[in-house]
């Protein structure tokens, strides 16, 4: 089958199934489903999660909280279902809020999408939110809608001293 076989028209993808793609996402974190999670990414998908001096770079230029090639990512699901994640046993309870979301086709396939975010985090008695915005690159085929580029931006200047980035934004 050929490229344009594929890859469906990135311009026909409506702002509904964006959203839909990104709640559903949202729904399989706080889940904790890691495989379902996974497969939402096209194999050689980056996760990335800037510092708050790192925004306007690369992981490569700056550094990052995360910056999770596909190798990494696979390793992370890895641990995260691991009972040997220490960071995350007993799991976290999440609650997520995404909105305010906007997409642009930047190529064949290829859309930019923004939304914010609100991640409540429950863990040990604490209640944290995490408030920022998602930079995703999307590619378009007929198995529906993949991360290319998965980037969660925190707007807050700091989270609490003892605070593991041990969940997914």
């Amino acid at each position: 089958m050929s490229t344009t076989e594929q890859t469906r028209a990135a311009d026909a993808v409506t702002r509904a199934e964006v959203e839909d793609f990104l709640y559903h996402e949202a729904a399989l974190l706080s889940g904790w489903q890691w495989d379902d999670w996974l497969a939402l990414f096209e194999e050689g998908g980056r996760y990335e999660v800037p510092t708050f001096d790192g925004r306007r770079y690369s992981g490569r230029e700056a550094q990052y909280f995360i910056a999770d090639d596909w190798d990494l990512l696979q390793a992370r699901i890895i641990r995260m279902k691991s009972k040997n994640a220490h960071a995350e046993n007993p799991p976290s309870h999440t609650h997520r809020l995404v909105g305010n979301v906007v997409h642009q086709v930047t190529g064949v396939g290829t859309l930019a999408v923004q939304a914010n975010f609100i991640v409540h985090r429950m863990r040990d008695g604490l209640l944290d939110p995490y408030v920022g915005h998602y930079e995703h690159e999307l590619v378009a085929g007929d198995a529906g809608l993949k991360f290319r580029v998965r980037r969660a931006v925190l707007l807050t200047e700091s989270v609490r001293p003892g605070t593991r980035l041990s969940f997914i934004l």
